[in-house]
């Protein structure tokens, strides 16, 4: 059996010398159709032994694609674009589908799309490998597809054996290529020849996607879906998928987008990815039972799935793992918690925020016990695994750990590492601190580093330190450091973010009263950001210290302070331990009118630890609150 490799390129020397050698081990000839390349194309191609055919370029893919077809003499052709490749394949693989008994034209190949960082971000299935017939032509002036005497091919699954790994939709391969301007101005030709074809809609929809444009995104993907499914083999969905992801974008209200994915389930009861946008959903307006209860739905579903629609879950996987463990942390149920959170770890094991909460969960576990649970996860010989966990460790209260790590990173490289200045912050070494942040800063003039220089320069108490940095740093920069050595200075508006920087890194190596001193000074704003300090302070789950500005409020202002700040007392609470002064506190944000979906669902939380009395003021608020009787069901159902 001979098989033939064809490709189209155009100005493609960056990723054509891949796709072809990824051909040779498989192909008996490979075939290039060049379409005007003003780069080193062709000449690559040559160099590589590959037969360079001439098409000049008509605005329709099919043509040019059916040019190369002509030119192929195999049996089967397989059919790449120039940025895509084979990973890893033996002829034998090719040769075995091709031969199955049966009356087939082509063979279905698993196509992956991939980020600039390798990361698979969805897959959808497609006919690449077919036979060499006449009657078998490409249609389609662009997102082209074979048809045999313009019906669909009759195709046998291979996507198992068979994978093309496709690197072109990456955003900055997008921008290179201005790939909007071409592909729009095909489409909208094309659609004056076919406007009813709902595949095309969808096209146009996906295409405005590259430029951001969600109200025409949004727009043709309802008239997709008014016209009918796309029969595309594997894309029924897709016009469902693109308008609820687009609606989620672009905060279209819990109602509009609710409504569309109800429809799309109704519509596709078994695709997984539904449920996922649900709990997505769900998770964005903090209802945070319903939103568990559609992302296990979606895992359940997606381990059963074997329909040939575009795989998304590639992408989303990982995120349904990770919402999970946040919602697992929030009920207080840190098992579960960890078990989500190293799933999410296992499929993406350098998530900068996967790590930070998995780690927040071991934050009082041993030093020793930390060091072996990271390096049973991490190859400790990669420079690339090293840096993550450098940089993650970084951003936690964790300055010995940072050492452990560095440490290593220099043993295996032989290089410094830039985080050693905070780390000296972060263990306390404040002298070293500013040694390194002072030079670094005056090479780069980095605000960032300025930060760590001012608080380390602070709290060394070295005057000298002080007085070499004041007259370089930013005025914002500057009226903090004279706060804090306690001078009379009135802060603006403007000295809030600064005032922030500097209580972030405060947090990563103070101790107790070093964080309540520095709040003392938010007295310098006159009585403003105040909320947004403890809102703050939450975000770093700093329950104790954000409690205390909130029950400050309460009474400061009594029962005209606003409902939330009763709410987010009673969650600071909760996560303290203090279960039923917390439900007091969401009691009055009901009792004052607050009737967030948040608040009744850590009244759920809450009810599982707290006396039979408080309990039954529970009840009594979930079933008063409109909307919320599922949670009101949910209770019920458990007593």
């Amino acid at each position: 059996m001979r098989i033939s490799g064809c490709i189209i390129a155009k100005n493609e020397e960056g990723s054509i010398g891949r796709c072809i050698e990824s051909l040779k081990n498989v192909c008996d000839e490979i075939i290039l159709v060049d379409t005007g390349s003003k780069d080193s194309t062709v000449e690559i191609a040559t160099s590589l032994g590959v037969n360079v055919y001439y098409f000049k370029w008509v605005d329709d893919f099919s043509k040019a694609k059916n040019f190369a077809k002509e030119k192929a003499t195999g049996d089967w052709i397989i059919f790449l674009d120039a940025d895509e490749y084979l990973p890893k394949l033996n002829r034998d693989v090719l040769v075995n589908l091709a031969s199955k008994p049966g009356n087939f034209d082509s063979v279905l190949c698993e196509i992956i799309n991939i980020d600039e960082n390798s990361n698979a971000s969805q897959s959808h299935i497609g006919n690449r490998f077919f036979r060499n017939l006449k009657s078998i032509k490409f249609i389609g002036k662009i997102h082209e597809d074979l048809r045999k005497d313009n019906h669909y091919l009759t195709s046998i699954n291979g996507y198992n054996e068979l994978k093309i790994i496709h690197t072109g939709y990456s955003p900055t391969i997008i921008k290179e290529k201005n790939k909007f301007e071409r592909n729009i101005k095909i489409l909208l030709k094309e659609l004056e020849e076919r406007p009813n074809d709902p595949e095309l809609y969808y096209y146009i929809a996906d295409t405005y996607g590259l430029n951001n444009d969600y109200d025409k995104q949004i727009e043709y993907c309802k008239k997709s879906i008014v016209l009918g499914r796309v029969k595309q083999l594997g894309f029924e969905e897709l016009p469902y998928i693109l308008l609820i992801k687009t609606m989620i974008d672009s905060s279209k209200s819990y109602y509009e987008i609710k409504f569309e994915i109800n429809n799309a389930i109704e519509n596709f009861p078994t695709n997984p990815v539904f449920y996922y946008f649900s709990g997505l959903l769900e998770l964005k307006n903090k209802k945070y039972n319903l939103a568990m209860e559609n992302f296990i739905i979606s895992l359940n579903l997606n381990f059963e799935y074997r329909n040939y629609s575009v795989d998304y879950m590639k992408r989303y996987l990982k995120d349904i793992y990770y919402f999970l463990g946040q919602i697992a942390s929030k009920k207080l149920d840190l098992r579960n918690a960890m078990e989500f959170y190293l799933k999410a770890i296992e499929l993406d094991r350098e998530d900068k925020d996967v790590f930070i909460d998995l780690m927040r969960l071991l934050a009082n576990e041993a030093i020793e016990d930390k060091i072996i649970f990271i390096n049973s996860i991490y190859n400790l010989t990669s420079k690339d695994e090293l840096n993550f966990l450098i940089q993650a460790i970084s951003s936690l209260n964790e300055g010995t750990l940072l050492s452990y790590y560095i440490k290593k990173y220099e043993q295996i490289t032989g290089e410094g590492n830039n985080a050693i200045l905070l780390n000296y912050l972060m263990i306390r070494e404040f002298s070293k601190a500013f040694e390194y942040s002072h030079k670094f800063y005056l090479e780069t003039y980095r605000y960032d580093i300025g930060i760590v220089a001012s608080i380390s320069s602070l709290y060394s108490g070295n005057e000298n330190f002080i007085k070499t940095l004041l007259p370089v740093v930013q005025p914002s920069v500057n009226r903090l450091i004279s706060i804090v050595r306690g001078n009379t200075v009135e802060l603006m508006d403007e000295d809030y973010i600064v005032y922030l920087d500097f209580l972030r890194r405060i947090i990563q190596f103070g101790k107790g009263n070093e964080i309540k001193d520095f709040l003392t000074h938010l007295g310098n704003f006159k009585g403003k950001f105040l909320l947004e300090t403890a809102e703050f302070l939450m975000h770093y789950k700093e329950w104790k210290y954000a409690e205390s500005i909130y029950a400050e409020e309460i009474n400061r202002v009594g029962l005209f302070v606003d409902n939330k700040v009763y709410k987010n007392l009673g969650i600071c609470l909760y996560m303290l331990g203090e279960f039923e002064k917390a439900t007091e506190h969401f009691i009055m944000s009901f009792t004052l009118g607050n009737l967030e979906y948040e608040t009744f669902e850590y009244m759920y939380f809450t009810y599982f630890h707290v006396s039979e009395e408080k309990r039954k003021n529970i009840l009594r608020c979930l079933k008063l609150a409109p909307n919320e009787t599922y949670i009101y069901e949910l209770l019920k159902g458990d007593d």
